[in-house]
């Protein structure tokens, strides 16, 4: 058990809470921080918090712009610690043993941007690793919050930050042993990953062919989530496969591609009904399935 006394674990989501939960959760496990936060507006019913994980109100975040103000502008008096943790639904740790204390010499570390060729590809916000100092400088009138939070801090304004504040980021090899996103990593044992459709690569697929039925209608209707199937497809995953396909058919009849793996997915004999209607939710409300996500209006409605 890594003890992370200087590191606040937080997450802040006001759309998908039951997953941010899950995220958090899983995240602690192997790490012991100062504390885990939850930034949402209001629980929905059934939803529960699991012990140890504290709700913080605030305002309903409506769009990823919204979003991007918060983290960037106000997200310093959440954080009491030398350093935050930030994870979003679908970036979490992974690996808790690949953790290095080394990682807090920096005030901020992300997955890198491999479409980047610069000095400047550090890196993904989706599971970041950030200092209050950063935070504090954050709250430069020059910056502003104009483009995605992590954009805005690690390419429109770090410079500045580097200048101004002694702002250090984290090089590019230290980086990719933190986490990884857009692409694979190096070395498997990274500490976190950031991305959807990179879930086929940090749990077992009978675990995600589980979660898959409870994605929400907007999440059936992503391209990430269509990534996923694809991902799933290359490595031969056909439970989760299948499982991914039904629930993307169930929020778009009309989608060829998953329809036809879903097909493919039978003929390799994968059993697609890995959430039985006893089965506790995925979702963690404590509720059987078939009176949670798998009663048929909270399938539709995600």
């Amino acid at each position: 058990m890594h003890e992370l006394d200087g590191v606040t674990l937080c997450c802040v989501d006001t759309t998908n809470h039951w997953l941010a939960l899950r995220a958090l959760d899983l995240s602690r496990r192997g790490v012991q921080f100062a504390r885990v936060l939850l930034l949402t507006d209001v629980l929905p019913s059934g939803v529960r918090a699991p012990e140890g994980i504290e709700i913080v109100p605030v305002t309903a975040l409506v769009s990823r712009a919204a979003y991007s103000q918060f983290i960037v502008k106000s997200l310093l008096p959440y954080v009491p610690t030398s350093h935050v943790l930030l994870v979003q639904w679908d970036g979490y740790v992974a690996n808790p043993g690949a953790w290095d204390r080394a990682f807090l010499d920096y005030d901020y570390i992300g997955a890198p941007w491999f479409w980047y060729d610069d000095e400047m590809r550090v890196g993904n916000g989706g599971f970041s690793l950030r200092s209050r100092r950063l935070l504090e400088a954050l709250q430069d009138g020059r910056i502003m919050a104009d483009a995605a939070e992590d954009e805005t801090i690690c390419r429109r304004y770090r410079l500045l930050l580097e200048r101004d504040y002694g702002i250090r980021f984290a090089d590019v090899a230290t980086a990719e042993r933190f986490a990884f996103e857009g692409a694979y990593p190096i070395d498997w044992r990274t500490f976190g990953f950031h991305g959807l459709f990179n879930f086929c690569m940090v749990m077992p697929q009978g675990e995600l062919a589980a979660l898959a039925p409870a994605f929400s209608d907007a999440i059936a209707h992503s391209p990430q989530l269509a990534d996923l199937l694809r991902n799933c497809v290359s490595l031969r995953q056909w439970v989760a496969a299948a499982a991914i396909a039904r629930r993307i058919l169930a929020a778009q009849p009309w989608n060829e591609e998953a329809r036809g793996v879903l097909a493919q997915a039978q003929s390799n004999g994968a059993q697609v009904s890995a959430v039985r209607r006893n089965d506790s939710c995925p979702c963690g409300s404590g509720k059987r399935y078939k009176h949670c996500h798998g009663a048929p209006s909270v399938a539709r409605e995600g």
